[in-house]
C-alpha cells in the first residue's frame, strides 16, 4: 500500500494486514435500511422499470450522520457492539435527531475499531450505506452468512 511518488501521508510503500470480516455482497437496499430505520428515505422509490423491484434498489438520499445511526441500530439489532460513539454514547437513541446540517458533535463521531459492529464500506460511497463488520471469524468451509436476513460474505 502507499506511492514512492505519493502525497507525504502516503508514502513510504508498505505493507498492510487486515483482519477477516464480513461484507454484504450488495448495497442495503431500500428494504432493508426501512426494516432497521422505519422509513425509506429514498428519492428513487418509484416506478421501477419492468421486472426490477422497487425495494431491492440502493437506498440513497442519506447523509453520512444516518449511515452513523443505521449502522448502530443494525449492529444492536444482531447484537454486536457499535462502532460509532457521538457525545460519548454509542446507543443512537441517545443521540438526539439526526442533524440536517453540518454538527460538530456529529462530525467527531468516534469509530471504535476494536468494536466489531457494522461500519460503512470504506472503499465505497457512505451515501449507498454498504454496511460491513469486522466480525473475527476463522475460515469456515462455507464463506456466506445470513446477518439480519441479509446474505454476507467473508473476506479473509
Amino acid at each position: 500500500m502507499g506511492s514512492p511518488t505519493g502525497m507525504a501521508d502516503e508514502r513510504p510503500v508498505h505493507t498492510v494486514t487486515v483482519d477477516d470480516f464480513y461484507m454484504d455482497e450488495h448495497l442495503v437496499t431500500q428494504a432493508e435500511w426501512k426494516k432497521i430505520m422505519g422509513e425509506n428515505p429514498a428519492y428513487f422509490s418509484s416506478s421501477p422499470k419492468k421486472g426490477e423491484s422497487q425495494t431491492k434498489r440502493p437506498v440513497e438520499h442519506i447523509s453520512q450522520y444516518d449511515v452513523f445511526v443505521y449502522c448502530n441500530k443494525r449492529s444492536i439489532a444482531e447484537k454486536l457492539n457499535p462502532c460509532y460513539v457521538i457525545k460519548g454514547e454509542s446507543d443512537p437513541k441517545k443521540w438526539g435527531p439526526v442533524p440536517d446540517e453540518q454538527n460538530d458533535a456529529w462530525d467527531n463521531a468516534e469509530c471504535r475499531w476494536d468494536a466489531n459492529g457494522f461500519r460503512p464500506n470504506p472503499n465505497g460511497n457512505t451515501r449507498h450505506a454498504a454496511a460491513y463488520t469486522t466480525v473475527k471469524k476463522k475460515r469456515q468451509k462455507t464463506p456466506t452468512k445470513t446477518v439480519h436476513g441479509i446474505k454476507t460474505t467473508a473476506i479473509a
